[in-house]
């Protein structure tokens, strides 16, 4: 799911992730939002 999504890991440590992902027609609403919940 994260590669088809774009998502990037940025960092990894013991007690949290870092991750990018890119706001393109993948992860919109149809409206043009991307949902943040």
């Amino acid at each position: 799911m994260s590669a088809f999504l774009g998502i990037e890991w940025a960092e990894v440590g013991d007690d949290f992730l870092k991750a990018k992902m890119p706001v393109d027609h993948r992860t919109i609403q149809p409206y043009g939002l991307l949902h943040g919940g």
